[in-house]
């Protein structure tokens, strides 16, 4: 299966390696906190076209994801292990694709990976909970009161794997092959899925 370009006039990514948390917000109004290891941007005449994450999670907190089909984790649109199922002694990485509608908010505050690893760390501060909070003032916080950058209903989930003793498993998604931006133009997203279909199968 070969993923198809988003954007064939887009050759390369620039990558910037880090290890930062970053509080994201689900559906359930749950704050989720995870470690980024990896950010990475394509851009055409200084515009962002795609932005990547990569996450390492825990078991535990791939559980909690893969549970509530958070960053659009939803079952049907995973492919099968590549070779067999995640160990529980061994971390697990993402990698998450920002809504294309979102990129020009982002744009708009960084043009590179270090300048958008700033940037939304510093909206991660910004909107997680003083140690000081209560319980009840957790549960009270909605997801509109966080950053729709850090809301995990507009990150949409490419890859996940695992380096295992024996070799790395895992799988893709159906996002991995079909742009995101396609649901907002129904006249020509059946095109586009089927041909994603074609390539995901």
């Amino acid at each position: 299966m070969k993923p198809l370009r988003w954007n064939k006039r887009i050759n390369s990514m620039d990558n910037y390696s880090l290890n930062c948390t970053l509080t994201f917000c689900n559906r359930t109004q749950a704050h989720l906190n995870l470690c980024i290891v990896n950010i990475a941007l394509t851009t055409q005449e200084d515009t962002i076209n795609e932005c990547h994450l990569t996450l390492q999670v825990n078991p535990t907190s791939y559980q909690q994801i893969d549970t509530h089909a958070l960053f659009n984790l939803n079952p049907e649109f995973r492919s099968p292990f590549s070779k067999g199922d995640f160990s529980p002694d061994h971390d697990i990485q993402l990698e998450i694709t920002l809504k294309p509608d979102l990129l020009p908010q982002l744009s708009e505050h960084a043009t590179t990976p270090e300048a958008a690893a700033t940037y939304l760390a510093n909206l991660s501060q910004q909107t997680s909970l003083p140690p000081t909070a209560s319980p009840s003032e957790a549960e009270t916080q909605s997801p509109s009161s966080f950053n729709p950058l850090l809301n995990t209903e507009n990150w949409f989930c490419l890859s996940v794997k695992q380096q295992q003793d024996s070799g790395e498993t895992g799988y893709t998604t159906f996002w991995n092959y079909v742009n995101p931006t396609i649901l907002n133009h129904p006249a020509t997203a059946s095109k586009h899925i089927s041909e994603g279909i074609t390539n995901f199968a």
